[in-house]
């Protein structure tokens, strides 16, 4: 396995980590307003579903115009950005919300509208950016694709039980939800760093992986 296949299937695993951390703790930073019934988890899963699927879309369009490696290093630091401030534009949301929509229902699907859809859509954007990054020609695409979508899985399966089993009983959610951003801005500034020096050493410019393995 190459470098290039290598940081793609970290950077693949890191933001799946972000992601699926990031919609546990969402859940746990609306049930004081909204409740912790089913409701908050449907409103939660439909509106991270609906950005990572404008988020693939999008991002598909994008990687056909553009270099994949600064462009994932965009998306992920953008995804990043958004999940620091995603705290202090909480507690806005959660006070002003419930004041203007009394049904819990509602007002869950509401909250979880405003806040959550751009990071979702960023992190989603990159998954067929990185997918490009990982093949070279056609022969590769299905292995390629293939490899990427089960490294971001494999991330968020271990975000998912690293949040629930440990974090949320050690780690207050902003914090959490803080921690997850830095590890998406660190994962952009390696991928950078990486394009950085292939372009320095004329080992890259920026373009697809050599190779799928």
């Amino acid at each position: 396995m190459k470098l290039e296949g290598t940081l793609t299937y970290a950077t693949a695993f890191a933001a799946g980590f972000a992601l699926m951390g990031f919609e546990i703790f969402g859940v746990r930073i609306l049930t004081p307003a909204f409740g912790s019934g089913f409701h908050v988890w449907g409103a939660l899963i439909a509106v991270v579903m609906a950005g990572l699927a404008l988020g693939y879309a999008l991002g598909g369009r994008m990687a056909d115009d553009r270099a994949p490696w600064p462009l994932a290093a965009s998306l992920l630091a953008l995804a990043g950005v958004l999940m620091l401030l995603f705290p202090l534009a909480a507690v806005p949301v959660k006070r002003l919300v419930p004041e203007l929509i009394s049904d819990r229902r509602l007002g869950a699907l509401a909250a979880a509208a405003l806040l959550f859809p751009l990071p979702t859509l960023a992190i989603g954007a990159s998954t067929p950016v990185l997918v490009k990054a990982n093949v070279s020609s056609l022969e590769g695409v299905g292995r390629g694709a293939g490899n990427v979508q089960a490294a971001g899985t494999a991330g968020g399966i271990a975000g998912t039980l690293a949040s629930a089993f440990v974090l949320v009983r050690t780690t207050p959610s902003s914090h959490a939800v803080a921690a997850f951003g830095v590890l998406l801005l660190l994962n952009a500034a390696i991928l950078r760093a990486t394009v950085a020096r292939g372009t320095r050493t004329g080992g890259g410019n920026g373009g697809g992986a050599e190779s799928a393995d």
